[in-house]
């Protein structure tokens, strides 16, 4: 319904046992899918392997993964075809930058995880524009959906298609002090 040129990415968050992951992942391939994230849980590396050399469909996963220090032995065992990370899991901005350097000298696209608040996005968008081998900006939607009344500033796709990035300092995203007394309902000291 969208056309041939609309990118298609599937993420069913590890449900699915390996004869639903292959099958799932062969319909992608039909398709002409251009990611499949999670297709099995983050721990059956050796299904993820097979996974990984039974599809063209790249097989995207690490978004579980709670250390940087993890990702070597999924790289190298195949069990991946593009990386992904939370921030949160791996040490913040530091780690996820970590990740995505491992990614690139492997030669491997590394797609940051985007889901939540304006500041959610944002530490992710900001990895995202720090490297050289990532294509997608993951926003929640619809958007708007998860946007706070106290942060002034929104992260928006464009009419380009693009999701531009902030020009104000520090993570570019102002608080609105004013909102935020009025949501806060105590401050413990």
């Amino acid at each position: 319904a969208a056309g041939d040129d609309f990118f298609l990415l599937m993420d069913p968050v590890g449900i699915y046992t390996r004869q639903e992951a292959f099958a799932v992942g062969r319909a992608l391939d039909e398709l002409g899918y251009v990611s499949f994230e999670d297709a099995l849980p983050t721990k059956d590396i050796d299904g993820l392997v097979e996974l990984c050399n039974a599809l063209d469909v790249p097989v995207t996963m690490g978004e579980f993964l709670g250390s940087p220090y993890y990702f070597g032995e999924y790289i190298r065992r195949g069990a991946l075809d593009e990386v992904r990370f939370v921030v949160d899991n791996i040490g913040g901005i530091s780690g996820g930058m970590k990740v995505a350097q491992l990614a690139e000298t492997f030669n491997m696209q590394c797609q940051p995880h985007n889901w939540g608040t304006t500041y959610d996005h944002a530490v992710h968008f900001h990895c995202e524009l720090a490297m050289p081998n990532n294509t997608w900006f993951e926003l929640t939607l619809p958007q708007g959906f998860s946007d706070r009344t106290y942060i002034k500033d929104r992260i928006r796709i464009a009419e380009d298609g693009y999701v531009h990035a902030p020009t104000k300092p520090g993570m570019g995203y102002e608080i609105d002090r004013d909102e935020l007394d009025k949501v806060t309902l105590r401050v413990d000291t």
